[in-house]
């Protein structure tokens, strides 16, 4: 669940906390938060493609590999 996430629960999001982590000024304590916080979320991302492979891959709710969400 990605409201479980401290700081970076959705795409834009994850594209603002890049663009403050890569920024000079930014504070290399603030960057390895932003560091930590992008890799909770990437996880999570990962976790629901490899989920949606799965449910297709098994053909769920349709002919196989075209399962209905």
């Amino acid at each position: 669940d990605y409201s479980t996430l401290a700081e970076v629960q959705d795409g834009g999001m994850a594209q603002a906390a890049f663009l403050e982590a890569i920024e000079p000024d930014t504070a290399e304590v603030r960057r390895e938060d932003l560091r930590h916080a992008l890799l909770e979320y990437c996880q999570l991302d990962t976790l629901a493609m490899v989920r949606l492979t799965h449910f297709f891959q098994a053909g769920k709710g349709g002919e196989k590999g075209h399962g209905k969400i």
